[in-house]
């Protein structure tokens, strides 16, 4: 199967949680999930917005079709703990490659 490689912002709607503590609670069962999905390879990285509830990263998951990759992400996520709140909000998700495939390909391109 192949690699599909995903740029996401995703978004913690705060509103979720009922205090400061039960949301912080829940960011860290959610950071210790996502650290899981690190070492199995889903998740190449993650980085945390210091002003704002957004969290930036870059996945990596296998399927037939891009589509088909973009459905698995999303059920993935969405089983996280922030996910089965309803917490979690996507607002952007684009398909990306490793720049060192682009690379090839005009290196490639020259002959």
């Amino acid at each position: 199967m192949a690699q599909y490689y995903f740029l996401a912002r995703v978004r913690v709607d705060v509103n979720q949680y009922k205090s400061a503590d039960e949301l912080m609670d829940r960011w860290l069962a959610e950071a210790e999930a996502a650290e899981g999905a690190e070492q199995a390879g889903l998740i190449v990285t993650l980085w945390k917005d210091v002003s704002a509830p957004l969290v930036y990263g870059v996945l990596c998951v296998e399927g037939e079709t891009a589509i088909k990759a973009n459905a698995t992400l999303l059920e993935t996520v969405m089983g996280l703990p922030m996910g089965q709140d309803g917490a979690l909000v996507f607002e952007d998700v684009t398909e990306v490659r490793p720049y060192s495939e682009w690379r090839t390909l005009l290196r490639e391109r020259r002959g």
